[in-house]
């Protein structure tokens, strides 16, 4: 065959162009993987065409075969861990015997919650006395935290030397872990009128209402000048009365 100069021949290639069917074809695969619209999906089934009624069916079934699985699996882990725990030592213990080590590890502690005002440069108005003990134990597994949920407050003495951290330990702790607290310890000083009714609305008012598992509350007054005792004991004898009826054991050392 001859060509005329100027011609030029192109390099045939290997893969040619796709036909008009296959174009067709993939045109149908993208709708398939995208066959509905987002009102579609929300519409009533009854209202789709009967091919979108069973696309619509399939994405049904598969979503609620997902969250099967997932809800398998998660029962599966969850037996899996249990079975775990109940192997170890520890858990197989009797529970008297965890509840003494308990006592051991987190127990029988005083917590020193004091409040320091700097001016106006103070930062944490509630300073906690270093712990004693490490609260790892808390962390080994849900199993144990669930048995110590409430020990630390129940089984440990808080001590306070001011009314304004009273309040802001009531604010911070939830009421279902300061109705477990059974022991409290209050050292008061009183240099004027004032802070003594401030001492006296708190003590009729947050400690009676909020810690209402108490069993045991000590409270060491110191009053200058030394006059107003006598007007703190009157008020501290009515506390004794309302104390013995709610069965708490009300000591006071002056």
């Amino acid at each position: 065959m001859r060509l005329r100069s100027g011609t030029i021949l192109a390099a045939r290639d290997d893969n040619p162009r796709p036909s008009r069917r296959r174009k067709v074809d993939i045109i149908a695969s993208l709708l398939r993987t995208f066959p509905i619209t987002r009102e579609q999906l929300t519409a009533d089934i009854s209202q789709l065409p009967l091919k979108e009624k069973v696309i619509r069916k399939g994405i049904n079934r598969k979503s609620k075969t997902e969250e099967l699985r997932a809800k398998r699996l998660k029962a599966y882990r969850r037996l899996r861990k249990a079975a775990r725990n109940q192997r170890s030592p520890f858990i197989s213990l009797p529970p008297e015997i965890r509840n003494m080590i308990y006592g051991y590890v987190v127990g029988n502690q005083v917590f020193k919650l004091d409040y320091k005002c700097k001016g106006t440069r103070a930062l944490n108005i509630a300073r906690i006395s270093p712990l004693k003990f490490e609260l790892s134990l808390l962390f080994t597994c849900r199993f144990i935290e669930k048995e110590l949920d409430g020990f630390i407050f129940k089984k440990n003495s808080f001590r306070f030397h001011h009314h304004v951290a009273v309040y802001k330990f009531i604010n911070l702790v939830p009421d279902s872990n300061l109705a477990r607290i059974e022991t409290l310890n209050l050292d008061i000083t009183l240099f004027s009128k004032r802070n003594m009714e401030k001492w006296l609305r708190l003590m009729n008012t947050a400690v009676l209402e909020k810690f209402t598992g108490l069993k045991y509350v000590e409270v060491r007054a110191r009053a200058y000048p030394r006059a107003r005792i006598d007007e703190w004991m009157d008020e501290m004898e009515r506390l004794e009365e309302v104390g013995k009826e709610r069965n708490m054991d009300w000591k006071i050392v002056s």
